[in-house]
């Protein structure tokens, strides 16, 4: 089975993606994934006030399932999948 290049494996003994880590180098690492996932998702819902109109929810939902769709054809396209 291919391994993807995206797809990083943390086990307890602090191997992430092949490498071999401290902990608090590991816990560093999934902070760092961590943030590059959620900073950009409370860009996105904040920034069309999310809380204040519901219109603009929908309308951030589904361009976020139409971003998802175009990747994972992307994705498919390129056979990374």
């Amino acid at each position: 089975m291919k391994q993807s290049p995206f797809i990083c494996a943390c086990r307890l003994d602090g191997n992430v993606g092949g490498q071999s880590l401290s902990v608090d180098e590991a816990k560093r690492a999934w902070a760092d994934r961590g943030t590059g996932f959620f900073l950009p998702l409370g860009f996105v819902t904040g920034l069309p006030g999310i809380n204040e109109d519901l219109a603009a929810f929908w309308i951030v939902c589904v361009l976020l399932v139409g971003l998802g769709i175009g990747a994972w054809l992307l994705f498919r396209i390129k056979k990374w999948l």
